[in-house]
């Protein structure tokens, strides 16, 4: 109360005011601090509160966003970034996984992909490539996964490529020659009897048909080449045997044609057997042909020569007809005829001479025997007609002995002579014998002579 005049009643001071010392009038109450109507004093400014001014009758609530700690104060504090004023007494921190911005009266959820690791912060962080985040923790991917900044969560690695991990932003492409399947943290190298042409692929691809890969990290899967076979894609091609071929390309070797061979492994030709040799084995060297056969170029084996040919060298060489004069019975020589045998050419043995003909000339045919003379079978010339014969015709096997009571002297002859009368002829060689005394012989043709009758 204040009491101006000594006139008048006491006058209550106005809210904002209270009486100074004499009590004679009112001051107002200073900034920090108020006096409602119903105080007896001035009153600090709460916390919460503000009172910036002097005379205030009230204490004046932070505003939204703002606090103040003190009392006694004539403002209030913007609230801090990473902190909430809800109280406006204190600024509480955000907690991890929360943020806020200056003057904030609430703290927000980091949105997806970013984080706080720690209370009363005023922004969340991006979550890093090659990691992934819960709003309050960052955590490395690992191998076989990847991630790009600001991930939850991080992604399978896609086939075709590799993550080493542990931090993979970006997954790399597998090479040619290397593939790999979903989740891999590295590209495997193209397996054995694979082949794995370009990048990035999710699988290899079989080698197939006479193609093969016998290591690993194979780009193309390679053509089976001339002289050896390849039974399996994923092995090392193996050397034809001796008597075996094949082309490139082939899985398998192939027997040597008959007439054909080779002595050596790995070939990717076989060579025709040689004229005047024989290839019955097709992994051995050839053989000659023995005498009296022969071959020609690219034959199995050797052939003998033909009834009437001949052959008497081994080797190369044809078989030459028989001469004439000669018999090739065997193909392996010709042999000249033996006396009394003859052969044309091309014979296969010679032919006993005829009777009646003569063969000199073995070379030629038999020459028939003129009258006079004569031949047995076998015989190389005529043989003149002896004496106590005839030999009436051309051809004659055998001489004719000259009938009893007939004679011829002489060789060579075509007929016989009759004994004549008066003589006896018991010698078909001699001369007629003329009867001697006592004896006579009325007929010709005689061998002996009569007696005379007595008287």
């Amino acid at each position: 109360m204040i009491c101006p005049t000594k006139t008048n009643a006491p006058q209550e001071c106005p809210a904002g005011q209270v009486p100074n010392g004499g009590q004679t009038a009112c001051t107002n109450c200073l900034a920090g601090t108020y006096r409602a109507s119903s105080d007896a004093a001035c009153v600090t400014c709460p916390e919460g509160h503000k009172c910036p001014s002097d005379g205030m009758a009230n204490a004046t609530v932070c505003p939204a966003g703002e606090y103040q700690t003190s009392p006694g104060q004539t403002s209030c504090d913007d609230c801090p970034a990473g902190s909430e004023c809800s109280d406006t007494t204190t600024a509480n921190a955000c907690p991890s996984g929360q943020f806020s911005l200056a003057r904030s009266t609430s703290c927000s959820n980091c949105a997806s992909g970013y984080y706080t690791s720690s209370p009363g912060q005023g922004s969340c962080t991006q979550c890093t490539a090659g990691y992934f985040c819960s709003s309050t923790t960052q955590t490395q991917c690992g191998a076989t996964k990847f991630s790009s900044a600001g991930a939850a969560s991080c992604d399978t690695c896609t086939a075709g490529y590799e993550c080493p991990g542990p931090t993979t932003s970006t997954p790399q492409q597998c090479t040619n020659g290397t593939y790999s399947s979903a989740g891999a943290s590295a590209c495997s190298p193209c397996d054995v009897g694979y082949q794995c042409p370009v990048a990035g692929m999710t699988a290899p691809d079989a080698c197939t048909g006479a193609t093969y890969s016998d290591s690993t990290g194979t780009l193309t899967c390679l053509t089976c080449p001339a002289g050896q076979r390849c039974p399996d894609t994923s092995s090392t091609p193996i050397d034809c045997l001796a008597g075996e071929f094949s082309s490139a390309g082939s899985a398998t070797c192939s027997a040597c044609n008959d007439g054909e061979y080779t002595t050596a492994t790995g070939s990717e030709t076989c060579t025709p057997c040689p004229e005047g040799y024989k290839c019955l084995d097709k992994a051995a060297s050839p053989v000659q042909c023995g005498v009296g056969e022969f071959s020609l170029g690219g034959h199995k084996t050797c052939t003998a020569c033909g009834a009437g040919t001949y052959k008497d060298s081994a080797g190369v060489g044809n078989c030459t007809e028989c001469p004439a004069g000669s018999e090739c019975p065997t193909g392996a020589a010709a042999t000249p005829c033996g006396s009394g045998y003859y052969s044309e050419s091309g014979a296969s043995v010679c032919i006993p001479c005829p009777g009646g003909y003569s063969c000199s000339d073995p070379a030629q045919a038999p020459q028939e025997c003129s009258s006079g003379s004569y031949s047995s079978n076998s015989s190389a010339s005529c043989t003149t007609c002896p004496e106590g014969h005839r030999c009436p015709d051309n051809g004659m096997i055998e001489p004719e002995v000259c009938p009893a009571g007939w004679y011829q002297t002489s060789a060579g002859q075509t007929t016989c002579t009759e004994c004549p009368t008066g003589s006896k002829c018991t010698d078909r060689t001699s001369t007629p014998t003329t009867c001697p005394e006592g004896e006579y012989q009325d007929g010709g043709g005689m061998e002996t002579c009569k007696s005379c009758p007595s008287g």
